[in-house]
């Protein structure tokens, strides 16, 4: 029987240790698991700030890209403006030469209908 006792002895040590084992892989698991989960926690934060910084940065761009857009619009309708204007001089000022030149044609023909040059 002692051989027996021996036997029992050995596995109820053997089961101990393993429990203990058990037990210790279990706290193991538990601490990997909450440094994980405190890992993952920290990345979510970052991608949020990282998604938050990125929507503030989007919102700028889309107002500079407007303001952009508003100041080109406004200066091209000053230039054509500018343009308008100038197109006006310049027919005004051909539209003068014209009349000038057709005054002078008109003497210049009256001058040869009537006797002579001068």
């Amino acid at each position: 029987m002692a051989s027996d006792e021996i036997t029992i002895r050995v596995l109820q040590e053997i089961r101990d240790d393993l429990r203990a084992l058990r037990v210790d892989t279990n706290r193991r698991f538990d601490e990997t698991n909450g440094r994980l989960d405190q890992r993952i926690d920290e990345t979510n934060e970052r991608v949020e700030r990282l998604t938050t910084t990125t929507k503030a940065g989007l919102a700028e761009v889309a107002r500079a890209i407007k303001k952009s857009e508003y100041f080109t619009l406004t200066e091209l309708r000053e230039t054509e403006a500018k343009l308008e204007a100038a197109r006006f001089r310049d027919r005004e000022a051909a539209r003068l030469r014209l009349e000038h030149c057709e005054q002078a044609i008109a003497e210049i023909n009256q001058r040869l209908t009537h006797g002579g040059l001068g």
